[in-house]
């Protein structure tokens, strides 16, 4: 999960296979929710750092110019963090590397592009753990524990998701 996170995050897009896994596995395990979701951002953040000194030596900014990297960039300038953070927590299809390598190409703070980049990431494969955790136990009828525990068995009932009303929405889909 590490190298594909890394991959996905530098200039190899993987189109979804860090979220699709990162699903997968806390659906299976969801116990270690937080572990797979550490892991993911944690490779992310490695391949997020490798394209942006890349970016900053000058050596993938080289083929996107144009109007979309000026775009690009002139958001990053303008909003810093916050574009970064933002492009980190959107879902694969938002071309989150432009947003990398632009800072890059800008000479963004470096320990800046870390924080913000990495609370994005974090935050969005935490919230897809856990949604997905939520989603499918309440589908099974069960806790994020287990069937039997008090305090687990409230993840689906403070959500509002009960086991016939997800069922009745799949269905209607």
């Amino acid at each position: 999960m590490l190298i594909l996170a890394a991959l996905d995050s530098s200039v190899l897009p993987t189109l979804g296979g860090v979220d699709a896994l990162t699903i997968l596995l806390a659906a299976r395990h969801p116990e270690l929710w937080p572990y797979y979701a550490m892991c993911s951002t944690a490779g992310s953040l490695s391949g997020a750092s490798l394209a942006y000194r890349l970016s900053a030596l000058g050596v993938l900014h080289r083929r996107i110019r144009g109007a979309v990297f000026d775009r690009v960039t002139g958001f990053v300038k303008r909003f810093g963090s916050l574009a970064l953070s933002l492009a980190a927590l959107l879902p694969p299809p938002f071309p989150t590397s432009a947003f990398v390598i632009s800072a890059g190409a800008t000479r963004y703070r470096f320990i800046a592009f870390l924080l913000s980049f990495g609370i994005g990431r974090a935050c969005r494969f935490a919230l897809t753990s856990l949604s997905r955790i939520c989603l499918w136990q309440a589908i099974r009828g069960e806790g994020v524990v287990g069937s039997r525990s008090a305090p687990s068995s409230g993840c689906r009932h403070c959500v509002g998701v009960r086991r016939r009303a997800v069922v009745a929405r799949l269905q209607e889909i």
